[in-house]
């Protein structure tokens, strides 16, 4: 009785804590964590407005443009996707700020690489490495949710939406106004560096974004109260589901191995032990390792627990068929989920659907318009330079960032999250469907048509997604 309400008293103070160190939306780390978003905002919308023309350039036939354009935007998501999962266990084992450090630091690492790439292999080598080394977008949201209120998570997303907003548009003017013809037209004269690397500038200043992002964060970041919580009152290590395989067939051959000495090994952070524990019972078996009572202290012993004895003589050496077959079981265990696990939740999973489906739309148009914006009028394009391309791109940032800053949250506490996420999706779908039209009329209509059907398009798909993406989770 007394150990337990030791251990009850553990976990309310725990909780007392956590709750009491959360942070209202205009706080210092919520500046941080914005500050880290746009810095993604920039380095995704810094490569459009210079992407088809920095592909030329990098020996790719101007017919080949929109296939190898495809090519470069994808191989990004593609490494985030294979280490997507492995960030998220690194975030959950050893803690949310040192995740996004890590990944602000691949982040400027890739980028710096990509504006001294001389070909188009070198290329998505760099635009990958961006992708294998970072996961800052979810574990920001994560950290967002661990760290705000309830109540004022609506109004904190829509902040972080605000901030890819103003990334949103410095990255399309970094993008478009500091590549080389940009500069010397501004200047009326070239640089030789720029010369030889034409599009290290905007590179490289997407690369000290994300290094002011790195001393910052290092500095003003605390970390998340729900993830100190978690390893202050339940066990120290990842559970044996977080692990990799590779980590479980270790984890298997040390059960395997001390099984037929007739102990048992049982994991030090498995939290029920069941499979084991049941083939230690068909052996007789002491196990090797004993497992921590909650709520006491290293070096504190349990009242009436008794001390591990060694297996009897006869037992040692002597091979377990129980003993193998509960390690096979516990090690075969992470192959199907969990009651508990997230992949057993059908609303979960349909939100994970329906972001994925979100996402493919979002991003086929930002990769889709700036090869139609370089495309000769003659071809079915606008005919655009890089900084018109910029311009065009802004567009859609400035709506976002107007309409996150004024009206999002409004309309979410008037009418309610699914009614706001419905009127989302209509104005994203009518947006999508009317992209071609729109692209017809502001090729015929000249230069006034192409900024008012075009970016008017691009604003109301802008507007659309920015609800969707801010309320699926």
């Amino acid at each position: 009785a007394a150990q337990a309400a030791g251990a009850s008293g553990l976990v309310k103070h725990a909780v007392a804590k956590a709750d009491g160190s959360r942070v209202p939306v205009y706080s210092l780390p919520m500046a941080v964590l914005c500050l880290i978003n746009f810095n993604e905002s920039v380095a995704t919308n810094v490569i459009w407005p210079f992407l088809p023309f920095a592909i030329v350039s990098w020996g790719v036939a101007p017919a080949d443009t929109g296939t190898f354009a495809g090519i470069f935007a994808s191989c990004f998501f593609v490494s985030q996707l294979l280490t997507a999962s492995g960030w998220g266990m690194f975030a959950d084992a050893r803690g949310r700020k040192p995740t996004l450090i890590l990944g602000l630091v691949g982040s400027a690492m890739a980028m710096s690489a990509l504006g001294f790439a001389g070909s188009f292999p070198v290329a998505v080598g760099c635009r990958a490495l961006a992708g294998l080394t970072n996961g800052n977008i979810g574990v920001t949201k994560v950290m967002v949710h661990e760290m705000v209120s309830k109540r004022d998570q609506a109004q904190a997303m829509a902040l972080l939406s605000f901030n890819w907003g103003m990334g949103s548009i410095v990255g399309p003017i970094a993008g478009g106004f500091l590549t080389a013809s940009s500069l010397e037209q501004a200047t009326g004269h070239s640089i030789p560096f720029l010369d030889q690397f034409p599009y290290a500038m905007p590179c490289f200043f997407s690369a000290l974004t994300s290094l002011l992002g790195i001393v910052v964060g290092t500095c003003m970041l605390p970390e998340s109260p729900e993830w100190l919580r978690q390893h202050s009152v339940a066990q120290p290590s990842p559970s044996p589901c977080a692990r990799g395989w590779a980590s479980r067939l270790v984890e298997t051959l040390q059960c395997a191995c001390v099984a037929r000495r007739g102990y048992h090994h049982v994991p030090t952070d498995e939290p029920a032990g069941a499979a084991c524990d049941s083939a230690v019972a068909g052996t007789g078996a002491t196990p090797s390792v004993a497992r921590p009572v909650d709520g006491l202290e290293d070096g504190e012993a349990a009242v009436g627990a008794q001390p591990a004895q060694p297996g009897k003589p006869g037992d040692v050496g002597a091979p377990s068929a129980g003993a193998m077959q509960g390690c096979l079981a516990w090690a075969a265990s992470g192959l199907t989920p969990r009651a508990d696990s997230p992949l057993r939740d059908s609303v979960l999973l349909r939100c994970f659907g329906l972001y994925a489906t979100l996402a493919l739309a979002a991003i086929l148009i930002d990769e889709l318009l700036p090869v139609i914006g370089k495309m000769r009028r003659e071809a079915g394009g606008l005919g655009m330079s890089e900084a018109e391309i910029a311009e065009l791109l802004i567009i859609q940032g400035v709506s976002l960032v107007i309409f996150q800053l004024f009206i999002f949250h409004r309309l979410v506490a008037r009418f309610g999250e699914g009614r706001v996420f419905k009127w989302g999706s209509v104005c994203a779908l009518t947006a999508l469907s009317t992209l071609p039209v729109s692209i017809w009329l502001g090729n015929t209509s000249g230069p006034a048509g192409r900024w008012i059907f075009v970016g008017g398009a691009l604003a109301l798909k802008t507007l659309g997604m920015g609800c969707c993406f801010s309320l699926t989770f």
